[in-house]
């Protein structure tokens, strides 16, 4: 408390414009300048302030209002804890004060009244206690025996109505608290937050700057305990997170480990979640699944598919209509499945593991690649080819050769063994000379 009374002196003094609240005692009040404790600032009042209570010098605060820029801290609304419930004024005392010329006449006990007589008219009554009247003399006529001392508390017993101020029972008064969870219900004057109902006023502040105070958000309530009936009255709702997210996947469970299961490559809470089928590891499992930013996913419902020979599909991407691809002549539901590898794609060859429900095979993993080289393979011969050697079949001749030109004596002698590279499947190797062939 004293931290945030600090701050909020701190943003007034710098000349900022800010809200701010804070709890404090009232020291003084001086002309709709309240000064309260630990806040070495000025607290201005104006008329239209909302103050709740009675306020008085000594009694605790929750004070809401904000900085002008000006170095003042203007009030919108001041909330007073304690004080008497009626709004009684205090009990005053009277002090007697005995005159030695007039005597105190003796007692006379009635028996059933006790009455006191008055010589003037102008009197004033002491409460709580009855029956004793004070004239402008210090000359006092009662029906119980007072003392000569100065100050005297007489007591008296009285039939018939007495006026005395009946003391009030002792009740809690409401105080500050704070309350925090996800919003589970909204409506115009209450919202239910983590199970308790939280009461909402005109007054009520909502800071949405991280976000929407919708259902599902985490926020933090500042307020009011009302102890009779309890209730919980919000003044500062601030939200601390947005609404949380939710995902529904199919996949095989990888591992158990209490209540967190990894099901595909995702962790999930399982616990208060509505589980049917019989679970283990390598079963194949639908999770609904919810959380709140980077938290871990907590599963509302797990159902375990029953046992159910997954069928293989491999194949080119051929069509990708929304959630239904084609794959390999295959028409395959991917809706919950995880995919892995490259981002799906007509033409990309697809690896998918998948069950059949109600005709329509649905898929549990997809693995997305490129497609397969498709080129004409060339053969490559083993070895290392050396000179061929051509066997000629039949009965070797001279060569011939068929000059184009001018035929003349053919006098050039083949140089070096030939040679021949073979392409595709090598059949009979061929010689083909070089240069003019000569008689051998």
């Amino acid at each position: 408390d004293q931290r945030r009374r600090e701050e909020a002196a701190a943003v007034v003094g710098a000349g900022r414009q800010i809200e701010v609240k804070f709890p404090g005692i009232i020291e003084s009040m001086v002309d709709g300048v309240w000064m309260i404790s630990g806040m070495d600032v000025p607290i201005f009042v104006p008329g239209d302030a909302e103050v709740v209570g009675m306020p008085a010098a000594g009694r605790q605060v929750l004070v809401t209002g904000y900085s002008d820029g000006q170095g003042r801290l203007i009030v919108r609304q001041v909330i007073v804890f304690g004080g008497d419930g009626d709004g009684a004024s205090p009990t005053p005392t009277a002090t007697l004060t005995a005159t030695p010329a007039r005597a105190v006449a003796p007692p006379v006990r009635p028996p059933d009244t006790a009455t006191a007589r008055p010589q003037p008219t102008d009197t004033s009554v002491l409460r709580p206690t009855v029956t004793a009247v004070l004239s402008s003399t210090p000359t006092l006529t009662a029906t119980e025996t007072l003392t000569p001392s100065l100050t005297a508390t007489p007591t008296a017993t009285s039939s018939g109505t007495p006026t005395v101020s009946p003391t009030p029972s002792a009740t809690l008064a409401p105080y500050p608290g704070t309350r925090s969870g996800l919003i589970d219900e909204k409506h115009p004057n209450w919202w239910l937050v983590n199970g308790f109902r939280i009461l909402l006023t005109p007054e009520t502040l909502i800071d949405e700057s991280l976000g929407p105070a919708d259902v599902g958000a985490l926020v933090v309530i500042e307020g009011i305990e009302l102890p009779d009936p309890p209730a919980f009255q919000a003044v500062l709702i601030t939200v601390m997170r947005s609404t949380v997210e939710t995902r529904q996947w199919t996949d095989r469970i990888q591992s158990i480990s209490g209540s967190i299961w990894v099901v595909g490559n995702t962790a999930v809470d399982v616990s208060g979640a509505s589980i049917s089928g019989t679970p283990g590891v390598g079963k194949v499992a639908s999770v609904s699944a919810r959380r709140s930013a980077d938290e871990m996913w907590h599963a509302t419902n797990v159902s375990i598919e029953d046992e159910v020979e997954p069928v293989p599909i491999f194949g080119t991407i051929t069509s990708i209509s929304g959630n239904i691809w084609g794959v390999g002549g295959y028409s395959v539901n991917v809706a919950g499945a995880t995919i892995t590898g490259l981002p799906p794609a007509v033409g990309l060859y697809a690896s998918i593991e998948a069950v059949e429900e109600n005709g329509q095979l649905r898929a549990i993993t997809v693995d997305v690649s490129a497609p397969f080289a498709t080129d004409t393979p060339t053969v490559t011969p083993t070895g290392t080819p050396g000179a061929p050697t051509a066997t000629p079949t039949g009965t070797v001749g001279q060569p011939t050769a068929t000059p184009t030109g001018t035929i003349g004596v053919p006098t050039e002698t083949p140089t070096g063994a030939p040679t021949a590279t073979p392409t595709g499947t090598p059949g009979a190797p061929t010689e083909t000379p070089t240069g003019t062939p000569a008689e051998p």
